[in-house]
């Protein structure tokens, strides 16, 4: 009987540690896109800028 307890304990433990980890690296995934996306966001502001800039130096 304790065994069987031990045994569950240990399943218990050994799934709540997988559900952190797969957590842990969603978190991270979600943070690389948003992060992946932020950096593309801000480069066509640079190049709208750029435009915008020779355009001005045209005129």
């Amino acid at each position: 009987m304790n065994d069987a307890v031990n045994t569950f304990r240990l399943a218990e433990v050994a799934e709540a540690e997988m559900e952190a980890k797969i957590v842990r690296e969603q978190t991270l995934c979600i943070g690389s896109v948003i992060f992946q996306e932020a950096k593309e966001s801000r480069l066509k502001q640079l190049k709208k800028s750029l435009t915008e800039r020779k355009s001005l130096q045209r005129s």
